[in-house]
């Protein structure tokens, strides 16, 4: 949206970010972690340790 020609879609755009960024969010922000790198795994699937990773319910 940002880069369209049509002025009236750059203004919709702008409009929307300005509002988003007014707006009091009432949800609690998660900040992504991600996960430690196992870099002496023999299978692809032991790079990742999944029993070291805190998963959380989505809000």
């Amino acid at each position: 949206m940002l880069f369209d020609d049509r002025d009236h879609i750059l203004e919709l755009a702008l409009q929307r970010i300005i509002k988003a960024r007014e707006a009091e969010s009432s949800t609690k922000r998660r900040i992504f972690k991600p996960p430690k790198i196992h870099f002496s795994a023999r299978d692809y699937t032991e790079i990742i340790v999944w029993q070291e990773c805190q998963v959380t319910p989505p809000p």
